[in-house]
């Protein structure tokens, strides 16, 4: 029995693609996003404190850089 030389003498042409599905998202609306929490005011910031003004001066940063050349304040 010549099964498996039949199989490669005969040229079948492959099956066509399956049509494309249509995308399911697309054919029902997606459900509307729940509501957001109710927004509430919160507290204001307390303003910074000297300490914190004075740790964000450039003059602080460049005079602790390794690398920065003395300045003359």
């Amino acid at each position: 029995m010549l099964g498996v030389n039949n199989m490669a003498h005969c040229q079948v042409p492959p099956p066509p693609p399956p049509p494309p599905m249509p995308q399911q998202y697309n054919a029902m609306p997606p459900p509307p996003p729940p509501p957001p929490p109710p927004m509430y005011n919160a507290p204001a910031a307390p303003p910074p404190s000297d300490y914190q003004m004075q740790a964000y001066q450039p003059k602080t940063y460049l005079s602790n850089a390794p690398n920065a050349k003395k300045l003359r304040l």
